[in-house]
């Protein structure tokens, strides 16, 4: 989300790379199954098909559907909540916001509705993984789906791992 970042540096009068250097992780992380077996997350598109479709045939088409919906997760967050007052609990739980949450499988857990892109649980795996809000996967909404679409399609991979400007990529934290 380096847009809302830079939005918010900005706002405060500042520029964000003043102050953060968003470090480009490619790729973002490494799954490793019992199996033995491994996927690389990763932004370079013939290396993720490669490697989906020898684990599940078919499953690259079902990740840039899987992605499409991240992407509009993303932005329909972006719009309706993260870029929005809520002034009472009240106004977030308004019944207006409801065919939102739907169409955002806010009410699905993360689980099930990776479950309807990949039968492997290998391809379902790396989306679990990423999700560092609490919950487990099984308890985790839906919408979360928006999370894997940060890492890829907003090239901000591992959510642009945040590093002070005076520090060294790779510096320990």
């Amino acid at each position: 989300m380096p847009e809302v970042f830079a939005e918010t540096y900005a706002a405060l009068g500042e520029r964000m790379q003043d102050h953060l250097e968003l470090v480009h992780l490619d790729p973002t992380y490494r799954a490793h199954f019992h199996d033995g077996s491994s996927l690389d997350l990763t932004y370079q598109m013939p290396r993720m098909r490669e490697q989906l479709d020898a684990l599940e045939p078919g499953a690259f088409g079902q990740f840039l559907r899987f992605m499409a919906e991240g992407y509009s997760n993303y932005n329909l967050g972006l719009d309706k909540f993260v870029g929005r007052n809520f002034y009472s609990l009240a106004q977030y739980f308004d019944l207006r916001n409801l065919p939102l949450l739907l169409k955002m499988k806010a009410l699905v857990s993360h689980a099930s509705n990776t479950q309807r892109y990949f039968k492997d649980s290998r391809c379902r795996r790396p989306s679990h993984s990423r999700i560092c809000t609490g919950p487990e996967p099984i308890r985790s909404p839906g919408h979360l789906s928006l999370l894997q679409y940060t890492e890829l399609g907003t090239g901000s991979g591992s959510e642009g791992r945040h590093v002070p400007a005076d520090r060294k990529p790779g510096a320990d934290c």
